[in-house]
C-alpha cells in the first residue's frame, strides 16, 4: 500500500486550512453586506411589521450561507480575496482563530442551554395557574387571550413576558392582577401580539445567529435592532386595538418602574425593559402625531426596488465569481 510523504500530507492540510479560512472571511464579509442591506431597508421603510419579517429573512439567510459556501465556495472567495490585504494570518494563526471560534460557539451554546433549563425550572417553581375568576377576568377584557394555551402568574416575575416555541405561555406578574383593567389589558395584548406574529421563532433564529457568529459585532447589533423592532410592532398592535396612546404609555411607565434586568428572563420576549423604554415611548408619540396623515407608499416601493436590484446584483456577482474563483490544487500523489 502506497502512502504520500509526510511533507505532502502537511502541505495538503495547510491548503485545507487556508481554504477554510478564506471561505470564512468571505462568508463574514457577505454577512456584513446582508446586514447592512437589511438595516437600510428597515430605516427607509420605517414599518415595524415589514421590518420584523425582513429581519427574520435576514437571519434565515445568514444561517443558510455556510451551506451555500460548502456547495459553492466561489461565492465566498470573491470578497475574501478583496479583504485579504486587511485580514491575514499565518497558518498557526488561522488554526488558533478557528479553535477560538469553535470554543466560543460551544461556550455560548452551553450558556444559553443552561439559561433555558434555569428558566424552565424557575417556571416550575414560581409560576402558578390563574384561578378560574382571574382567568375569566383576563378573557373578559382580552377575548383573544382564549387562544393562548397557558396563562400563568408569578410573584417573582418583574414584568410580563411570553415563552415557548410549541406550548405558548404568557407569564403575568402577580402585581398586574391588582392593577387597573387597562394596564392588564395592555400587557396581555402586547404579549399576545408576540405570539401571533411568531416572535419566539424569530428569537430562536436570532439566538442561533449570535451563537454561531458570536465573533461578528454586526450580528449582535442586528440582534439588538431586531429585538427593538419586535417591541415596536407589538406596541403598534396594542395602540391600534386600544386607540389610546396616552393610556398605553402610562402602562409602559407602570411596568418600567417595577422592572429590572433579571437573569431568569434573559432572552425572553419581555413587555418592557428600561433600556428600551425611552425609544419605544418616543416612537409611539411620533406615530400618534402622524396618525391622521395618509400613509406614504413611495418608501415601500423604493425599498422593494432596492431589494430586487440587490438580489439581481448578488446573483450576477455569484455567477461571475464562479468563473474566476481560485482553485485549490492538491499536491500530486506519488507512488513508490
Amino acid at each position: 500500500m502506497n502512502f504520500p510523504p509526510a511533507d505532502l500530507v502537511g502541505l495538503q492540510r495547510m491548503n485545507d486550512i487556508q481554504f477554510i479560512y478564506s471561505a470564512t472571511v468571505g462568508l463574514l464579509a457577505h454577512i456584513s453586506v446582508i446586514l447592512l442591506i437589511t438595516f437600510v431597508l428597515d430605516k427607509v421603510l420605517d414599518d415595524a411589521y415589514f421590518a420584523c419579517h425582513l429581519w427574520t429573512g435576514c437571519f434565515v439567510l445568514i444561517l443558510a450561507l455556510p451551506v451555500v459556501v460548502a456547495f459553492c465556495p466561489a461565492f465566498a472567495f470573491d470578497l475574501a480575496f478583496l479583504l485579504k490585504p486587511f485580514i491575514s494570518a499565518s497558518g498557526k494563526g488561522q488554526q488558533a482563530l478557528a479553535l477560538l471560534a469553535i470554543v466560543g460557539i460551544a461556550t455560548l451554546a452551553s450558556i444559553r442551554l443552561l439559561a433555558g433549563f434555569r428558566l424552565n425550572r424557575w417556571m416550575r417553581l414560581t409560576a402558578k395557574k390563574l384561578t378560574d375568576d382571574e382567568l375569566a377576568h383576563v378573557h373578559q377584557i382580552v377575548p383573544e387571550a382564549i387562544k393562548v394555551k397557558r396563562i400563568v402568574s408569578s410573584d417573582e416575575a418583574i414584568g410580563p413576558f411570553c415563552h415557548g416555541q410549541f406550548r405558548s405561555t404568557i407569564v403575568i406578574p402577580s402585581y398586574l392582577l391588582e392593577e387597573s383593567d387597562w394596564v392588564l389589558k395592555h400587557a396581555v395584548l402586547h404579549e399576545l401580539a408576540h405570539l401571533q406574529h411568531h416572535h419566539p421563532r424569530q428569537l430562536l433564529l436570532q439566538n442561533l445567529c449570535t451563537t454561531i457568529y458570536w465573533f461578528h459585532p454586526m450580528v449582535w447589533w442586528a440582534a439588538e435592532r431586531a429585538s427593538i423592532t419586535r417591541e415596536y410592532l407589538c406596541d403598534e398592535v396594542v395602540v391600534q386595538q386600544d386607540g389610546d396612546v396616552a393610556n398605553y404609555l402610562r402602562t409602559l411607565a407602570v411596568v418600567a418602574e417595577r422592572s429590572t434586568e433579571k437573569s431568569q428572563q434573559m432572552d425572553q420576549l419581555e413587555f418592557v425593559r428600561r433600556s428600551s423604554f425611552i425609544r419605544r415611548s418616543e416612537r409611539l408619540v411620533r406615530i400618534a402625531t402622524r396618525s391622521n396623515r395618509p400613509p406614504s407608499r413611495w418608501r415601500k416601493l423604493a425599498a422593494l426596488a432596492v431589494l430586487l436590484i440587490l438580489i439581481a446584483a448578488i446573483t450576477a456577482w455569484l455567477l461571475k465569481s464562479s468563473s474566476f474563483a481560485p482553485q485549490t490544487q492538491s499536491p500530486p500523489q506519488q507512488t513508490f
